[in-house]
């Protein structure tokens, strides 16, 4: 019994336990190795394709959840759905990048998560690999021209001028804004 997840790589059968197969049957999580996707905050997706390898128990579902935790993606469904009638048809994720505002560097990462819940015992809370994002920034890291010697503050926070009231910049209001 295994998922799979398809993308770019090589294909692997690994067991979730760490064992090497003997002669009983094991339960595997088959897996695409590398699977990455490449998504960008200006609006780029990708996707890939979530199947299982075998039919779960009649009358049984495998709910997979896909969890995006840290913020950097989401994703198109955030679940799917298989029974024991379209257990081995595909189901496509579709990823997107946050645009966040800030300037995390181009290549940063998202990482996908996934949990299988199911009243098949077979399935219910397999391991199955996460799948990563390499999400390509849009945001420059902020620069400012200090040209002030005053101790003034940022009139405007989070408007990316560190200005104070005057138009000018200081240390100080450089400081805010980038914090901002």
């Amino acid at each position: 019994l295994s998922i799979l997840i398809s993308g770019t790589g090589e294909r692997v059968a690994e067991p979730v336990d760490g064992n090497v197969p003997l002669f009983a049957p094991r339960l595997y999580v088959e897996y695409t190795t590398l699977v990455n996707v490449d998504v960008s905050e200006d609006g780029a997706t990708d996707t890939y394709d979530v199947v299982l390898d075998s039919q779960p128990q009649a009358g049984t579902t495998v709910t997979i959840t896909l969890g995006t935790a840290d913020g950097q993606t989401t994703t198109n469904p955030t679940s799917l759905v298989f029974d024991e009638f379209d257990w081995n048809i595909p189901q496509t994720v579709t990823v997107m990048a946050v645009d966040d505002g800030f300037a995390e560097g181009s290549p940063h990462a998202g990482v996908i998560t996934h949990t299988a819940i199911s009243a098949d015992s077979n399935y219910n809370g397999i391991g199955i690999n996460s799948v990563t994002a390499n999400i390509l920034d849009n945001d420059l890291p902020l620069e400012f021209t200090v040209n002030s010697f005053a101790d003034t503050e940022d009139a405007n926070l989070g408007d990316g001028l560190a200005q104070d009231i005057s138009g000018n910049t200081s240390l100080r209001a450089a400081v805010m804004e980038a914090n901002a």
